[in-house]
This record gives C-alpha cells, structure tokens and sequence, in this order.
C-alpha cells in the first residue's frame, strides 16, 4: 500500500511488517530494497528444473521468441520448449542464416516441433511492420506465448534508422510496436495469450523519473548505462500496461550470463555493472555474478509456463519469484506506464486500444 503525505511517499509492504518513508528526490539505488514472493524455485533453478515441473503446459503451444541467436538464452529457451514438446516455435532474428544451427538443434532435441523464421530488426518501424506482416498472413493461427528475448546493451551514442535512440528503439519500441500487431493471434490463444518481456536489474540504471524521449537527448552528456535502464524500465511498464489490458504479462531479469550482449562493455564497465549489481543487493559475494545458460533461461520459462495464478499479474520476476523493481518501474501512481504507452504509439505513428 502507498500513501502519501505531503511530499513523503510512505510504503507499506503487504504483511505490514516494514514501511519506508521515501522523499521524491531520494537517489533510485536507495527506494526499496528487493521484496521477493518465493517459489520452490531459487537462483540455481535451471530451465530443466522448471519443465519438471510446468512443462506439461508447453505441449502443443505456439510459442514465438526474439533474438533467439546461437549461445543465447533466447536459443536455450528454445530448447528446453521444443524438448518439453511445444508444437510451434517461432523464431524472429536479424537474420535467418544465423539462426540455422539453432534450428537443427531444436529439430534433433524433437524432430516434432514445427520451427517458423521470420526476419526483423527490431530498431526499426518498418521491418517490424513487414515482419508482422508476413505472420499474419502466414499459416499461424495463433500464439499462445510471446517472449519478447532479443535486445542490444550499452556501447555508443547511436541512432536508429527512425531516428530513435538505439537501446530505446530496440528493446522496447520495437517489442512495443510487434507485440501490438500481433495481438489477434495472441487473442486468438485458447488461454488468451501471454507475453513475457526479458527485462535487467541494468533497469535500475533509470533516473527516478525518466523522461520518456525518444531521442535522450537532454542537453547533458550521453549516457549508456542511463539509456539501458530507460529501456530496461519501459520493458517492466510494457508488462504492467500488458497486464491491465487482459492478457497474463511479466517483465524478467535473467541475471548475469556471458552471452553476446556484452560485446560492447569494457572490463571496466563490466567492473561497474558489477560493482552497481552489489550494491542494490541483487548479487552478493555469496550468490556469484554470472549463471549457466540453463539457469539464465530458467526464469523466463517460468513466465511463460506457469499458472497465472503463480504470480500477480504484471509481475518483475528475478530468480524465478517476484521481486520489487525499482520505484519508477513499480509505477506507484500508475502514470508512468501510460505516458510510455501513448509515447509509444506516437513513435510508431499508430494506436493500439485495449
């Protein structure tokens, strides 16, 4: 519960066992520390675990994933579905070669599982648009599951072919923009259609109030790490704003795992990251910075297989539970994630009713 009084925000936390008083210019690292609903589940919990478990629910589903590349957790996603006997897998990449080994991979985990490929880059309107497109008018009748994997991280100043700032434009406007065409097939899902958004704890990154510009362009100094959290932090109100028009939606963080995301991190920005991840008690010396493939996909299949009724809707899931975000991601006053959603359709030049 919130409440305000003047302009001190106090939170109560559920069992009423903790409250915070919290100034609006209170630094982000500092709000709320990470509140977590368990599962059976833990930080170790791989994807294999989690099929022992829900996998029953993967069988005979249509699932797509973005950026499902090869030694991705998007890939590793893939395997543990098709193994678990999912009926459809539909792969959306930069480019189809690439995704070919993932494929036979899929094909040799179950020679049953019908594998689809589809090409976007996600920076940009009008791939996303042809990719839909091309889904649409395809054979697929249905999706039963999105899982919205693909995403860039850090690295320079660049902008998208629309002019968007790159992090921005990929890791939500993109996703924003496929997910809304694609709804009919989502709603077409005998359960009424799931969407999963790969999110960071790197959201925490994010100002207390981020300025929802499209462009980041402030006046101030470019800054990588601040536009990974914009984006991180649109991944979370996407979910929420997902949630709210009636379909089972969570954001997760898959935690540290070596993958090609990093490519443009430096060591020392490798040393920050992990200094910074520390420091919000996400990580301690004990837990270990970096997971396996399998234990990074885990969470990420939990969202997307489990009972509804597992998690509340709209959830951040971390370690295969629920974990608070951060203030702004939590969204008290329920402002945020529809300014992001009507910046959206701005962006993209098209809206998208509930």
């Amino acid at each position: 519960m919130v409440v305000r009084v003047g302009d001190l925000v106090c939170y109560i936390r559920r069992d009423n066992a903790t409250f915070y008083f919290l100034h609006p210019s209170t630094p982000p690292l500092l709000h709320l520390p990470m509140a977590t609903t368990t599962t059976a589940f833990s930080k170790e919990t791989t994807a294999d675990e989690v099929l022992a478990v829900y996998g029953e629910h993967a069988k005979g589903k249509t699932i797509l994933i973005t950026g499902p590349s090869p030694a991705s957790i998007g890939a590793t996603t893939a395997y543990a579905l098709a193994a678990a006997k999912a009926a459809t897998l539909i792969l959306l990449g930069r480019s189809a070669s690439k995704l070919v080994p993932v494929v036979d991979r899929i094909h040799e985990i179950n020679a049953t599982t019908q594998v689809l490929i589809f090409e976007v880059d996600l920076s940009s309107i009008e791939s996303v648009r042809a990719a839909a497109k091309q889904i649409l008018d395809s054979q697929i009748t249905h999706i039963d599951v999105m899982i919205n994997n693909a995403g860039i991280m850090v690295g320079p100043h660049r902008k998208s072919v629309d002019g968007l700032e790159l992090q921005f434009a990929t890791n939500h406007i993109g996703h924003f923009l496929l997910t809304n065409l694609l709804m009919p097939l989502l709603r077409a899902s005998s359960d009424g259609g799931r969407v999963v958004s790969v999110s960071s704890s790197g959201h925490r990154f994010a100002e207390i109030a981020p300025r929802w510009d499209p462009l980041l362009e402030h006046g101030t100094p470019y800054d990588e790490w601040q536009s990974y959290g914009f984006a991180k932090t649109a991944n979370i109100l996407f979910a929420k704003s997902l949630a709210k028009r009636g379909l089972v939606a969570y954001a997760v963080h898959p935690g540290s795992i070596s993958t090609g995301l990093q490519a443009n991190i430096t060591e020392d920005g490798l040393q920050a990251a992990r200094e910074f991840a520390y420091s919000l008690g996400t990580f301690t010396e004990a837990d270990g910075f970096q997971k396996t493939q399998e234990q990074g996909a885990s969470t990420q299949i939990l969202a997307a297989l489990c009972p509804p009724s597992t998690f509340e809707n709209g959830s951040y899931l971390f370690n295969c539970a629920n974990h608070l975000p951060s203030v702004q991601a939590q969204d008290l006053e329920g402002t945020l994630a529809v300014d992001l959603w009507q910046l959206s359709e701005r962006v993209v030049g098209q809206e998208f009713k509930a």
